[in-house]
């Protein structure tokens, strides 16, 4: 009786899991959206971030990957423009995503690189945990 009570428990961990990775992703990917929109709605960007499309993830040495194909649009002459987005989060989580951390490590946006990149910071710390605040909120 109590392994079989383990063994469920066991299996629906293993289920949890598997759809817990699909929604923490589906947060990454919110997050890494809402990063790239706050960073282009900064006074210095002529363009803006008109729509993404379904993002695709990977994990590497790295961390994992949140990569979206996305049209950016002019501010000032309205052209749309096709861009990749790709953000790079380090990850803490228990088995079965009970619990569940993320941060951004790195924001791309076309040639533009924000957070971390080669061991150095790429731009401001205040502008990073900014950045970071912005995409943490839209992760919740």
């Amino acid at each position: 009786m109590k392994s079989s009570l383990i063994l469920g428990l066991a299996a629906l961990l293993l289920v949890t899991g598997c759809s817990s990775r699909e929604e923490v992703d589906k947060k990454l990917a919110k997050g890494c959206e809402a990063g790239a929109r706050a960073l282009l709605e900064q006074a210095g960007y002529d363009r803006s971030l008109d729509k993404v499309k379904k993002p695709s993830f990977s994990t590497d040495e790295n961390g994992r990957s949140v990569m979206m194909q996305a049209v950016t649009k002019n501010k000032a002459y309205g052209y749309m423009t096709d861009e990749v987005l790709v953000c790079v989060f380090s990850e803490e989580y228990s088995m079965g995503f009970i619990t569940w951390s993320a941060m951004l490590e790195k924001l791309t946006i076309g040639d533009d690189v924000y957070g971390r990149h080669e061991g150095h910071l790429q731009g401001d710390m205040q502008d990073y945990l900014r950045l970071n605040d912005t995409v943490t909120n839209a992760m919740k």
